[in-house]
């Protein structure tokens, strides 16, 4: 947001990971409020305070319609400013509080071994792999259970597929989430890989945070001219 500042510029922030689209999205993007972090942080690109670190309320976790369980209360943001969810496009893979963390894998590895995807060694420091000749393709890449942030008004924004999974070797596959331990300021980070082909825009004028599901959904992408 420090652009817009300089530039005179609408607070108002797209994104889609890489940077070209071909269709008109704009209409069908779901909806959720944009919350602002506190609580006041050391000096981020030369800004002040206060945070100027943008987070999202989710509210749960699923995988397929399976809900995750752990302490729904970590992903509020506390008034001493830990918890919450925000989204980095700094951060690669999506950093969860290890409480969260192992509760998603948990879950992901009973749905994974419904679909008969054959667990191989672990490769630190994530907690689950798979080997990648007993995942099928599906339309928006490999075939695993599907992950669901969800929001308020039960809007849910889908990690599936491509943004789900990073391939580690010609062998092996491995989800894109990392144990952030037991003590992270923040409860939930989201990465780069969880946005590749989404596409999120931040409407800070309105505190809006608007986002579509995978393009490959649709047939289309963010790199698609």
């Amino acid at each position: 947001m420090k652009l817009s500042a300089d530039l005179n510029l609408p607070h108002k922030l797209a994104l889609c990971l890489p940077p070209l689209l071909k269709q008109d999205l704009s209409e069908s993007l779901l909806i959720s409020q944009l919350l602002i972090d506190p609580v006041s942080r050391p000096p981020f690109h030369g800004s002040a305070s206060p945070s100027d670190l943008y987070f999202v309320d989710v509210t749960a976790i699923k995988v397929n319609l399976a809900q995750v369980h752990f302490k729904a209360s970590s992903l509020a943001i506390d008034k001493n400013g830990r918890g919450g969810t925000k989204i980095s496009t700094l951060t690669p893979y999506t950093v969860l509080h290890s409480a969260i963390y192992s509760a998603l894998v948990a879950e992901f590895l009973k749905q994974a071994a419904e679909k008969k995807m054959r667990r191989v060694d672990l490769i630190t420091p994530f907690g689950a792999c798979f080997d990648a000749r007993s995942i099928r393709s599906g339309v928006a890449g490999p075939d695993v259970p599907a992950i669901a942030l969800v929001l308020p008004s039960d809007a849910q924004w889908g990690i599936e597929g491509v943004n789900s999974m990073v391939r580690v070797s010609e062998e092996v596959m491995r989800p894109g989430f990392v144990d952030g331990g037991s003590t992270p300021i923040t409860a939930v980070v989201i990465g780069a890989h969880q946005m590749e082909d989404d596409l999120v825009e931040f409407d800070v004028a309105v505190m809006a945070f608007r986002f579509s599901n995978s393009l490959l959904l649709r047939n289309t992408g963010c790199s698609h001219s």
